[in-house]
């Protein structure tokens, strides 16, 4: 039985990496159950949209993950699954340790202290801002949800 006939005869229950799977990617680790009218959040950086030139190949990593999301989304779609999936692009923020680590070198790269960096960024995302939006995200009408978002401390930002 191809792979695209197991979709069909499980349009109700979609193992997460399947269809990527069955496009030839193998990305998922964890085997997890996503049911018809789920909402997937893949959580990417800032960095897939603005670069991140102190720090190797993280932004393009993290673009990738957008760029399966798409495809997840329409393969999901394509399977008439009813499974909604996006990504989240936070700003950077100093408050985990992969933004602290940032902000730290951002600073010393610009010559700035860590306190005159995080001032020119302006108000900060904080865990609970962005706890509280995707929270949100995943209850919104997926007929509305966008293949991204940027993610800041006004909130989310449908991107193209």
């Amino acid at each position: 039985m191809t792979s695209r006939r197991k979709l069909r005869l499980r349009s109700s229950v979609l193992r997460a990496g399947e269809v990527l799977a069955w496009r030839g990617i193998t990305t998922v680790h964890t085997p997890m159950v996503c049911r018809s009218r789920s909402t997937v959040v893949v959580m990417s950086s800032g960095a897939a949209i603005n670069g991140s030139p102190a720090s190797g190949g993280y932004a393009g990593s993290k673009a990738t993950q957008r760029f399966i999301a798409g495809y997840a989304q329409d393969e999901s779609r394509r399977a008439g699954l009813g499974i909604t999936v996006t990504a989240v692009m936070p700003r950077m923020t100093p408050f985990g340790d992969v933004g602290r680590r940032g902000v730290r070198a951002y600073a010393a790269r610009s010559g700035q202290t860590e306190e005159a960096y995080l001032k020119q960024l302006g108000e900060l995302l904080t865990p609970e801002m962005a706890g509280s939006a995707l929270v949100d995200l995943v209850r919104a009408d997926p007929a509305t949800t966008a293949p991204g978002y940027l993610l800041t401390a006004a909130g989310l930002q449908k991107l193209p």
